[in-house]
């Protein structure tokens, strides 16, 4: 496996520890946690934003990265993008909104 692959599945069970830390945190806290604000929070909890997104699309498109087609590299960063895209469109998350270095 390459780099790119490697960390897109390290930000696929950050999203998903995440999902199941919103709850396990609302259950025992009693309040939704605030991802806007995550210093209103009693404690903070695993968040993918921008920056872990935009390691991805880097490690997807760098040179070290091999895939078996020229093509694959900058599709699959692609892809990361477009997550990273309705992820914010989704939530409003401010940590989610895009920046220059995504793309």
């Amino acid at each position: 496996r390459n780099a790119g692959e490697k960390a897109e599945r390290v930000l696929t069970k950050m999203i998903e520890m995440h999902g199941r830390e919103l709850v396990r945190y609302e259950e025992e806290v009693g309040r939704p946690y605030d991802i806007a604000d995550p210093g209103n929070n009693q404690r903070k909890i695993v968040t993918p934003d921008r920056n872990a997104y935009t390691s991805v699309i880097t490690a997807h498109t760098s040179r070290s990265s091999s895939y078996s087609s020229s093509h694959s590299g900058p599709q699959k960063a692609e892809g990361v993008l477009t997550r990273l895209l309705e992820e914010y469109t989704r939530t409003s998350d401010p940590n989610l909104r895009p920046d220059a270095a995504c793309f």
